[in-house]
């Protein structure tokens, strides 16, 4: 069974949380996709499957929770995103719009892991902060 869900909340001001949303475990390859205008902070948590989770603006904080997920970015400007468990074990990757982003396939030596902090870079960009001390290389990222 596999579900999707598309998610826009430009108008709600007190928007906090989707927390515990995808936690059935029957829910394979959840979709979340939250493109506000507005840029909410945001916590966003998943259960235990694949799933595709695209925060939009706001520095948000995001769990994907088991299985193989895709984090995905739109912009170098949407926000500082910590994505609290990460697990290149898992097989999660970082998804990286190249329109968004203005580059192209081939051009993944222009980001960055700090393992001491967890920063992830786009040039000198943060774009989000992942657990320290990953073996994250540029196979953990694809740009589309």
């Amino acid at each position: 069974m596999s579900a999707n869900f598309n998610f826009s909340f430009p108008t709600i001001p007190t928007f906090d949380s989707l927390t515990g949303l995808f936690a059935d475990s029957s829910v394979a390859g959840s979709t979340i996709d939250i493109t506000s205008t507005i840029g909410y902070n945001k916590t966003i948590a998943t259960g235990i499957n694949n799933d595709y989770i695209r925060a939009g603006l706001g520095s948000d904080i995001i769990g994907g929770g088991a299985g193989a997920d895709i984090f995905a970015f739109g912009s170098p400007l949407e926000g500082i995103d910590t994505i609290a468990d990460f697990a290149i074990e898992q097989g999660d990757k970082i998804e990286i719009s190249g329109v968004g982003f203005g580059i192209g396939v081939t051009e993944l030596n222009r980001f960055s892991y700090y393992a001491a902090t967890g920063g992830l870079y786009f040039d000198n960009i943060q774009l989000a902060t992942l657990p320290i001390n990953l073996n994250f290389s540029p196979a953990n990222l694809t740009i589309v």
